[in-house]
Order: structure tokens, then sequence, then C-alpha cells
């Protein structure tokens, strides 16, 4: 299992503590309540400081009290059948769907699945690493729902890690992927710029 730095952590506390204050909110006025993970990752985490368990992403899902109705968790084959196999041992009255593979690839069916209470109330954890959910995911998923409002989407995006990617040894195929995630490449400009302005200065960052 993978250690985590305290970020990770944090990240996920703030998303145990705004979940079920969205389900309360949204059970005012819808029975029904979507919670789609677009990179679920594995069932519980680990402090790389403390060594301390700590539940990920889809058990907080799972444990929002009031509940959310429908829950699709996407994950890489790898991970996904772990992940199943904790949350059905663990929740095994609730209904939820593991959809393995790619996110970018199996979208389209979960928001299938779904397409009956596409008027629901629907919140998206887009937790990804750098750069690995495509703009035209982000795209379908904003046009899904019904109504006057959108799905809510949490989407992480780490400039320090964006540009370390960028500065690394596979740097095009990088940026490449950058510009799937932003839907463009008019991002380049911003490090290219930065590179622009070390240089009439005298140095170049590395």
């Amino acid at each position: 299992m993978r250690e985590w730095q305290y970020w990770t952590r944090n990240k996920l506390s703030i998303l145990a503590g705004y979940l079920p204050a969205f389900n309360v909110a949204s059970s005012k006025r819808s029975p029904e309540r979507l919670y789609i993970d677009l990179m679920a990752g594995e069932p519980f985490n680990r402090d790389k400081e403390t060594g301390e368990e700590f539940d990920g992403s889809a058990r907080l899902a799972l444990s929002s009290a009031p509940p959310f109705t429908r829950i699709a968790l996407c994950e890489m084959p790898q991970k996904a059948a772990a992940l199943e196999k904790d949350l059905r041992a663990r929740y095994p009255r609730r209904s939820f769907r593991v959809y393995p593979g790619d996110c970018n690839e199996t979208i389209g069916q979960v928001l299938a699945d779904l397409g009956e209470w596409r008027w629901a109330p629907a919140f998206v954890f887009a937790d990804q690493q750098a750069a690995e959910i495509h703009w035209e995911t982000l795209r379908k998923i904003s046009a899904f729902r019904d109504g006057k409002t959108k799905a809510e989407i949490w989407l992480l995006t780490s400039p320090s890690m964006i540009a370390k990617g960028v500065a690394g040894t596979n740097g095009e195929a990088f940026a490449r992927r950058v510009d799937t995630l932003y839907g463009t490449p008019d991002w380049r400009r911003i490090p290219a710029g930065t590179r622009s302005r070390h240089h009439q200065r005298g140095r170049i960052p590395r």
C-alpha cells in the first residue's frame, strides 16, 4: 500500500465533512443523490509520518449520512477488484457499482447507467494525481444533469505536479496529457513565458 503525506489526509478530511452537508442540503429537495468517483483508489490509506490508516474516498461516500442513493466508483482494473471486495464486506446492504478501467473510457457507461436519475443532485470527486482526467470527460459530466444546475465537481489540479512533469525527461509526452486535461494547448504559453523571462534575466530554470 502506498503511504501518503499529510495533504492527502487533510483533503479527505475536508471531503468527509462536506459530503454529509451536501446530502443534507440535497435531501430537502430530492429523494435521490448521486456520487461519482472518477479515481476511487484504494479503500484505505496510510499516513506516511504516523503509519495510521485512514479511509479513502469510496468508504467516505458510503459512510455519509444522510446517504447517497446511487454510487459509481471508477478505478483501474488492478485496484478495482480489491476495492469492491472491501466495500461489499463493509457495506453489505448498500447499492453501488465499481467500474474497472480508465474513467475517461468508462464515464459513458457510468452516465448511461445513472441516466434515469439525471434530474437528481450529483457530486463528482475527481481526485487525479496530475493530468489523468480528460477535458472531454469533464464536459460529459457537465452536460449530464437536467435542470438549471450541473453536477458539482471537485477537481484536484496540481500546478507543481504539472510543472514537474513538463520539466521531466518525458516532458513533451506529459505536456500532451496536459493538453487533454485542459482541452487546449493554450496553457503552454505560461511555462514558455516563464522561461523567456528567466532567459532575459540571464538565468534559465532547470
